[in-house]
């Protein structure tokens, strides 16, 4: 045993005190029995069993040395203590008198008018009261509530947010533009910097969303008895000079309780007005449309109805999201149900691809209808689309093209004629004949025609009227009109016919102060091409034999010819037309007019395939429409 307990019995660090009489660490000569220990540093200098001074002897470090005592005076005041109602005494040190279990949660993000922001803890000094309604069934019901929170204690900087709560009824959504909820702002320094917002204000604009108000399980009255209380959601209010509060809140504290109060009134709201379980807008919710109870995130997106049912935020015209709009609908994205296919796809031309979806001829570079003579066609310079089969050439013409691809240009150019278009103000019948072909039109051949001045051209009548009438098109005889409007060329423009032998032209070209450009070229085969260069907004166009009143109108722009044929249509339509209307109020006129269609055939050219062919084998199409055996029903388009 010798040797035994000789370390114990040395003073190591020379403090006067060994081990065996009480030094915690005889390596260090500040650290044994009653040495100061002034602070919370991480060291037990006094060897008490705390890091840091303990005046009162309640076990738990004075907070001013950096530990959590907050009266290190008072033993029966220390963290957890038991709390002394009414006295004005935070015995458990949790920030506030006459409270037990203190609790604060509320990061609040400040933005100013500027649009500076600042996020701030406000539980630096808080208060949290509310008015109750006890029931002997059930736990207290809060009735309202008033809330204070500071984000400093500092004096100088202050930063607080104060909120009112009238007609408070369980969790859901309080309106700050209800007068039952006022939220003000005290900004005298929120920013920590001088500004000129610092002023008080009182919130417009905005909710207070209450995802939890908790009093407990017990029932009955809590008056002058301490009761818990929680109360957790999010704030997010502004006003209309720019300040906007948000964040999240969570509170708990148990006081004593106050004298109880009836409900009068109820202001919370679900924030889900057409009750679709999607949240309006307003509250910061996803429903684009909360009057609509079929608009919602997710919902079922009819396109092109104009309304954005599912909320996603994109365009209701482009449906397959290319970025363009479908040509259907004012746009022109040929291929709307293809991303892949849009304008800004670019085509290759001539290499039989269509790769912008648009369809048409990839033989047709200048889209004026006629096919490259490169590749099988007819159109002299693909590169211009005013040079093609057909087109009006004018011997005064000086631009060196020929136009019309017969092999004179300009001057030398002088097979059109212009009629003489000054009979009437209100335009007149003209006829002409076809010099070197028979027409084949509406189960007769014609030799000559009618030329009405204002866009139409008739067979075996006359007829100078304008009024461009869907029921006098189909029942007053056969005719054909590119542009059946009051165009009355005798006040501007001219009105030209051409005859090619095998085809017959008619141009009204820069007619009346709208300068309308239109023609028909009418061919042998009963097939024929309009043109609408420059169409007035009201007119009506197409074709009728005049033998079904009954007759409705087409969407000429969606019209697509079959394979092979010379044209739109079968060949046994007794008309196809459409009419572009207006709205007159006895002043002005409208375009389009309500309820009628809008004038979409600019820059269009559209082949009709005619009645001049019959049908063989009854199935309802010719050979000139496309029928490709016309002795067997069985086969069509």
């Amino acid at each position: 045993g010798e040797g035994e307990g000789e370390g114990e019995a040395t003073d190591i660090d020379g403090d006067g005190v060994t081990a065996a009489d009480g030094d915690c660490d005889d390596n260090d000569a500040d650290v044994y029995p009653r040495a100061e220990d002034s602070e919370a540093d991480g060291t037990d200098q006094d060897c008490d069993g705390l890091d840091g001074p303990d005046a009162d002897g309640d076990g738990y470090v004075d907070a001013a040395a950096g530990g959590d005592d907050c009266d290190d005076s008072e033993p029966a005041v220390f963290p957890g203590a038991s709390e002394v109602w009414d006295d004005g005494v935070d015995q458990d040190c949790d920030g506030v008198a006459d409270v037990e279990g203190a609790a604060c949660a509320a990061d609040l993000t400040i933005t100013l008018p500027d649009g500076s922001t600042t996020t701030l803890d406000f539980c630096q000094s808080w208060e949290f009261t509310a008015s109750l309604e006890y029931d002997p069934d059930d736990p207290p019901k809060v009735t309202a509530f008033q809330i204070e929170l500071d984000a400093t204690t500092e004096a100088g900087f202050n930063c607080r947010v104060t909120l009112e709560q009238e007609g408070v009824c369980g969790t859901g959504y309080y309106d700050e533009r209800d007068s039952s909820t006022t939220t003000t702002l005290i900004s005298f320094d929120c920013s920590g910097v001088a500004d000129p917002w610092e002023d008080s204000v009182t919130m417009t604009d905005g909710y207070l969303r209450v995802d939890t108000l908790d009093t407990g399980t017990d029932s009955g009255s809590f008056v002058g008895l301490p009761l818990q209380t929680r109360l957790a959601g999010h704030l997010h209010v502004a006003d209309e000079s720019g300040f906007d509060i948000e964040g999240d809140l969570d509170l708990t504290l148990r006081q004593l309780a106050p004298d109880g109060e009836e409900a009068m009134a109820c202001h919370v709201s679900t924030g889900d007005e057409d009750g679709d379980g999607f949240v309006a807008p307003y509250f910061d919710g996803t429903d684009c449309d909360d009057e609509v109870a079929t608009t919602y995130p997710g919902a079922v997106d009819a396109w092109y109805d104009g309304i954005d049912a599912d909320c996603a935020g994109d365009n209701d015209y482009d449906a397959d999201l290319d970025g363009y709009d479908s040509d259907a609908h004012g746009g022109d994205d040929c291929d709307d149900s293809d991303a892949s296919a849009n304008p800004g796809a670019g085509d290759v031309w001539y290499d039989g691809v269509d790769e912008d979806g648009c369809g048409g001829s990839d033989y047709d570079a200048d889209g004026d209808g006629h096919d490259s003579d490169d590749y099988g066609g007819d159109d002299c310079d693909d590169a211009d689309g005013t040079v093609f089969p057909y087109a009006l050439e004018l011997s005064t013409d000086t631009d060196g093209l020929d136009n019309d691809c017969d092999g004179s240009i300009d001057s030398l150019d002088t097979d059109a004629e212009q009629l003489d278009a000054s009979a009437s103000r209100w335009g007149s019948s003209l006829t002409v004949s076809f010099a070197s072909m028979t027409f084949p039109f509406c189960d007769a051949e014609y030799t000559t025609a009618s030329v009405n001045t204002n866009g139409q051209v008739t067979f075996g009548f006359e007829s100078a009227d304008y009024s461009e009438s869907a029921l006098e098109f189909l029942t007053d005889g056969p005719s054909i009109a590119p542009h059946w409007d009051l165009i009355t060329p005798s006040s501007s423009g001219g009105l030209y016919t051409v005859d090619f032998g095998n085809a017959f032209g008619v141009y009204w070209d820069q007619a009346t102060s709208y300068a309308i450009t239109t023609s028909v070229v009418l061919f042998e085969d009963g097939s024929f091409r309009m043109r609408q260069d420059a169409p007035y907004p009201a007119a009506l166009v197409g074709y009728s034999c005049a033998t079904d009143a009954a007759i409705p109108e087409t969407d000429l722009s969606e019209q697509v010819a079959h394979a092979g044929a010379a044209g739109i249509g079968n060949g046994t339509e007794s008309a196809i037309f459409e009419w572009f209307g207006y709205e007159w109020d006895g002043s002005t006129s409208s375009f389009p007019g309500e309820g009628v269609d809008q004038m979409d055939l600019t820059g269009s050219v559209l082949f009709f395939c005619g009645t001049g062919d019959v049908d063989a084998d009854g199935d309802g199409y010719t050979t000139v429409c496309g029928d490709t055996d016309d002795d067997d029903a069985t086969v069509h388009p």
